[in-house]
């Protein structure tokens, strides 16, 4: 099974960090690299990265805890969790966003299954219970990249990618 390393940029997320990071530990796919990049946070985000990574590692689920000197966003710090990627498959997730268990293994299968090198998948917004959401992104039929050229469809939680095609 080839690695999935998922890159989670945190910035001052301590209430809702854990949960984040529980739906990553319970995806139903092995093995995982979870990267946590903290971002400068004022609170004790870091912490609870660095906690999680001394009493979650595991054979198959491995932790790479990053941080920021000063505030540099959530983009860069997601390039700076890619560059120390070193899955097959990279995904990303927020520190306020969680996962169904299932997501990295369906996701992995329709890439196989379709030899694609990038897959997306729908999601929910919802405030305080996933089984009240606030509104549903469907999955496109049919999505071009003029389309993507134009605007930007996608979020990044949905976001499943093949490094190799990542640049570095």
């Amino acid at each position: 099974m080839e690695l999935v390393s998922v890159i989670m940029p945190t910035y001052n997320s301590a209430l809702t960090l854990k949960e984040a990071l529980d739906s990553i530990i319970h995806q139903s796919y092995r093995p995982i690299e979870i990267i946590t990049i903290d971002d400068a946070s004022n609170d004790n985000s870091l912490a609870i990265a660095k906690s999680y990574a001394q009493q979650q590692s595991t054979k198959d689920v491995q932790f790479v805890t990053l941080s920021n000197d000063v505030n540099a966003g959530a983009g860069i710090s997601r390039n700076k969790g890619v560059e120390k990627a070193s899955g097959t498959y990279i995904a990303f997730l927020d520190a306020d966003d969680i996962w169904k268990p299932e997501k990295l293994t369906t996701q992995i299968n329709a890439m196989k299954s379709q030899n694609a090198t990038v897959c997306y998948g729908a999601y929910e917004i919802f405030k305080t219970s996933p089984d009240q959401p606030i509104s549903v992104h469907k999955v496109f039929e049919k999505l071009t990249y003029d389309k993507l050229h134009k605007t930007n469809y996608l979020a990044i939680l949905q976001a499943f990618i093949t490094l190799l095609y990542w640049v570095k």
